[in-house]
């Protein structure tokens, strides 16, 4: 059932860890076109460029592409040293997001043309790790977990009605665990405020608003449930039922609800039971599916 394919690929590059001056040239239809090809050029020689490749596959036909980068590096200043009408060289000077601040120490170098290109490159910065959060995620839960369904029976109570039983274990996707790890490794910090936690490993975070963004894509809308689909031999739904894995000690995946924390529990497993009333029309019952959904799929 999962139809994806997705890796986090690691430049060789190192982050910078202080301010480096870099005489690129960069290209473009006009002159902001060439001035923002040349800054990209700058984050890419001094910092390396994080990559998420991002592909999704179904029936042997790709039909999601997208590259997304990312980069914890920001311009703080600049001087043009050649323009043309298709390119421009400057002189770059490079530094790490890790940086409390990220103006230079002589400000006297920086013009207000400076300036709007700092807060934008800054800005840059933020919203391409907000993307690179929102890319990944998007997998979450639907490839997050490995479930298990054990062979299903028909039941009956006191009062004769039919029940569908269905015994069931979930547990954590090693291969998304690992993904996660790449991802927590590319938009951590130094130093913050924030914390996040892949069992004895520790992340910190100085963006709590990214956090919230974390957190958000796993809780609410996205919470993890189970989806128990029934069709007839015509492929008409019959009746779809979510449900949600009770709350159990060293079950429940994760932790959110302390204020700029996640703690992601990779041993956590859960098992149960669903049991799903069965209706007269139900006896027409030609296949059921059991899958991965998120919260806001159940109200479809």
């Amino acid at each position: 059932m999962k139809a994806i394919a997705y890796a986090i690929l690691l430049l060789v590059s190192q982050i910078a860890v202080s301010a480096t001056s870099i005489t690129v040239t960069g290209y473009g239809a006009n002159r902001e076109a060439s001035k923002q090809d040349a800054f990209k050029t700058a984050l890419e020689k001094v910092c390396g460029l994080e990559v998420l490749s991002d592909r999704e596959h179904y029936n042997d036909k790709t039909r999601y592409n997208k590259v997304q980068t990312y980069s914890q590096c920001r311009i703080v200043d600049y001087t043009v040293l050649e323009d043309s009408t298709d390119f421009i060289k400057m002189r770059v000077m490079v530094e790490t997001a890790d940086r409390k601040g990220f103006f230079v120490t002589s400000p006297t170098n920086i013009f207000p043309d400076n300036l709007v290109d700092i807060f934008d490159s800054y800005q840059f910065e933020k919203n391409e790790g907000d993307k690179l959060v929102l890319a990944f995620m998007r997998h979450y839960p639907y490839h997050a977990y490995n479930l298990k369904v054990a062979e299903h029976n028909i039941i009956s109570d006191s009062r004769r009605d039919l029940f569908l039983e269905i015994p069931y274990q979930i547990s954590w996707n090693k291969d998304f665990l690992q993904s996660l790890d790449r991802l927590f490794n590319l938009v951590q910090t130094r130093t913050g405020a924030g914390k996040i936690y892949l069992d004895r490993k520790r992340y910190l975070i100085d963006d709590t608003i990214r956090l919230d963004l974390l957190k958000k894509q796993i809780t609410y809308e996205n919470a993890m449930r189970i989806r128990v689909l029934a069709l007839d031999k015509d492929a008409k739904k019959l009746f779809s039922v979510c449900h949600a894995p009770k709350y159990i000690p060293n079950g429940i995946f994760f932790a959110s609800g302390v204020r700029d924390q996640l703690k992601i529990f990779t041993r956590d497993k859960n098992s149960g039971t669903i049991y799903i009333k069965l209706l007269e029309n139900d006896k027409n019952i030609h296949a059921i599916y059991i899958d991965v959904v998120a919260y806001k799929d159940c109200k479809l």
